[in-house]
């Protein structure tokens, strides 16, 4: 595991296979929102428009607009930022 990261490199290339619908090796925005948006409704969470702000400000900063997706390490930061917000 890596310092500051919480989610295991595993747990982190499970979910991201899991996430990356099309198998490219990048999750796109299109496919981390369906992702983020399924897991809060089994959760019986309504994703509110502040934690959406939040999100894709988290996004951007983990590299989600640079080339159009998150590669899998981009992935593990940016799930470690959502899981463990600090």
């Amino acid at each position: 595991m890596r310092k500051g990261c919480d989610l295991s490199d595993k747990e982190a290339e499970g979910a991201f296979k899991q996430i990356d619908a099309n198998g490219n090796g990048t999750i796109s925005g299109d496919e981390m929102k369906e992702a983020l948006l399924a897991y809060a409704k089994s959760k019986g969470h309504k994703v509110t428009k502040r934690e959406k702000r939040w999100l894709y400000r988290q996004w951007k900063k983990d590299g989600g607009n640079k080339d159009g997706g998150l590669d899998e390490k981009e992935f593990h930061e940016f799930a470690n930022a959502v899981a463990y917000p600090g």
